[in-house]
């Protein structure tokens, strides 16, 4: 089988008051293909999830997360973000 690199960015959102969700209120991210993401200039306020309270990401691969913001986020684990069998290169909040 083919891996497909998959890119997704985003930059300069706002993201907030997502609730009720089991992983990532506002990111939630699963695959087992190569994904490379990047988060830049982000604002995630307020959001509530049992595992990452704004991000979840199981078996991806982050490329950059630069100058996000994380106000008020909850979960039970990574009340911010929870990386889960993925591979997290540098990230400078």
């Amino acid at each position: 089988s083919t891996l497909m690199n998959i890119q997704i960015d985003m930059l300069d959102s706002t993201i907030e008051h997502c609730y009720n969700s089991l992983n990532g209120a506002a990111v939630f991210f699963v695959s087992p293909m190569s994904k490379f993401l990047r988060l830049s200039r982000n604002v995630f306020n307020y959001n509530v999830a049992l595992n990452g309270g704004a991000i979840f990401c199981e078996k991806c691969n982050w490329d950059t997360m630069l100058q996000n913001s994380f106000y008020s986020n909850y979960a039970q684990l990574g009340g911010d973000i929870y990386f889960k069998d993925s591979k997290v290169y540098p990230i400078i909040l």
